[in-house]
């Protein structure tokens, strides 16, 4: 017990270390980035990583990981020449996001990130865009005077530069630390990845190649960024999308910073960056809520199903056309000799056909065209209670009912002996 206690101290006080380390070597990335670009922060990615353990770890751990921003920040701020007085302040304010920002996720239930729309947009809401806020209006404020500019445009390049590393960073950092409950993917899929990936940094270095501008060109493949990211999304959910954003946004900053910033006097605020910012922000917002709406759409429809099979009834789901959508394994059990016949997309009419060739149903003394006329006129009825007699001697009660949208139609049939 003893042991176990203390290996898991070591395994805690290792994870606050690197957190720590993550912190202070992600802060100093967004300053180098901020001395090139003449901005506050082209990309603040310090308050990121721990916000993302801490939406990974259990409650007990959130004060360790919120110490390890502040102590992180510290760190950085004194070595790269601030005074006790701004690094201790500057260390509060960042390490307060990350506390403002946890604190409202879990008041307002917004911690799974990846998996539900709510908490999705609650993220988007409460972490990138508020308590980037009020970090942006402290440290505005203990920064405006030593780069000789408005407050406010201090506060928004801040509040832009916190948004962006909190928007592509932490969903990362959780789709990381998630990466065991995903299922691996194949040659075909892992190839498939390294192509969007491959395109969407070749769409991005040339799209944001020049900010200053934004000629025609550069419009142009910016518009082929947000179609890679879905069909990323599309195949590979929220793993895809948390990819292709980070992709996306390393690979505008990278071409931005390799190309045109250091060719231009860097002493001041840049509107050129932050309207790159912005764009980035934008997409990587679209395609994240996108992400999670894909993904608790498919976790009902896995319930759906498992519902589904577990029902005693046989059970037949059609589109408009008459095909089948979805049918559970009672169904095939009521028609053994057409056990394999019943699969989506196969027509109801034929399904009949086949089971009036095989022998399955009674014909009460009627032709098969007959019968096969009356079977599909009482699917047409949506009578609450038809039956049919097998040959066998079993007689099915079948519950037929048609639900009407605005443009179509569906079947939903149980079938019980």
């Amino acid at each position: 017990m003893i042991a176990r206690d203390l290996v898991a101290t070591r395994s805690g006080a290792a994870r606050i270390l690197l957190v720590t380390a993550a912190v202070f070597l992600g802060g100093e990335l967004g300053v180098d980035l901020s001395r090139l670009s003449g901005n506050v922060a082209a990309l603040w990615i310090a308050n990121a990583i721990p916000l993302g353990i801490v939406l990974l770890r259990p409650r007990s751990e959130t004060l360790g990981y919120i110490a390890a921003a502040a102590i992180g920040n510290l760190v950085m701020n004194l070595a790269n020449g601030d005074g006790i007085p701004v690094a201790v302040a500057l260390a509060g304010c960042n390490a307060g996001e990350v506390l403002v920002a946890t604190a409202l996720l879990r008041v307002l239930d917004g911690t799974q990130i990846l998996t539900s729309l709510r908490a999705t947009l609650i993220f988007l809401a409460a972490a990138v865009a508020a308590s980037t806020a009020l970090t942006a209006a402290v440290g505005a404020g203990l920064v405006s005077t030593r780069l000789g500019a408005s407050y406010w445009d201090v506060w928004r390049a801040w509040w832009m530069g916190d948004a962006v590393g909190m928007l592509i960073v932490t969903p990362a950092v959780v789709a990381i630390g998630q990466v065991r409950e995903m299922k691996r993917p194949s040659v075909a899929e892992s190839a498939e990845i390294l192509l969007i990936l491959s395109a969407l940094v070749t769409a991005s270095a040339i799209g944001f190649r020049d900010p200053t501008t934004y000629s025609l060109f550069n419009r142009s493949v910016l518009l082929t960024i947000l179609p890679l990211e879905i069909w990323a999304i599309v195949r590979f959910g929220v793993a895809g999308a948390t990819a292709g954003n980070a992709t996306m946004c390393l690979s505008a900053l990278a071409s931005m910073y390799l190309g045109i910033f250091p060719d231009i006097d860097s002493s001041g605020l840049r509107a050129d960056l932050e309207a790159a910012q912005l764009l980035m922000v934008t997409n990587a917002a679209m395609t994240l809520v996108l992400a999670a709406l894909l993904s608790e759409r498919g976790r009902l429809l896995a319930r759906l199903r498992s519902a589904i099979e577990a029902m005693h009834e046989g059970f037949t789901l059609t589109d408009e056309t008459g095909r089948l959508v979805l049918v559970n394994k009672q169904i095939r059990k009521i028609y053994p000799g057409l056990a394999d016949a019943f699969v989506p997309g196969a027509r109801m009419e034929d399904l009949v056909r086949a089971g009036i060739a095989k022998g399955v149903f009674d014909l009460n003394g009627r032709s098969p065209e007959e019968w096969l006329a009356w079977r599909m006129n009482s699917m047409d009825a949506q009578t609450g209670g038809t039956e049919i007699r097998l040959a066998d001697g079993r007689c099915l009660l079948l519950s037929e009912r048609r639900e009407i949208s605005a443009k179509r139609w569906r079947y939903a049939r149980t079938l019980r002996a």
